[in-house]
């Protein structure tokens, strides 16, 4: 968890989007967010991988499409 966490300036560093607060905030709110609920792992049981961790699913269809987005490459970031 500490590399995990130690890691997220570099790469949003290395992320061209992320030069724009819009996203890297964002980023960042929905990194925090799925760390917030108690990542226990991830699995790749259908061939698409998926954070596991402990609560209720996240409502992505529900979220605009930045926010979708923020939240797809924050757990691939963590996967």
């Amino acid at each position: 968890m500490t590399n995990l966490a130690n890691g997220v300036p570099d790469y949003l560093n290395n992320k061209y989007w992320a030069r724009k607060d819009k996203y890297r905030n964002a980023w960042m709110k929905a990194y925090q967010d799925i760390i917030g609920r108690g990542l226990v792992g991830a699995s790749n049981d259908s061939g698409v991988w998926r954070i596991n961790f402990n609560g209720d699913d996240l409502p992505l269809d529900t979220m605009s499409n930045l926010d979708q987005e923020m939240y797809h490459d924050a757990a691939y970031y963590i996967q």
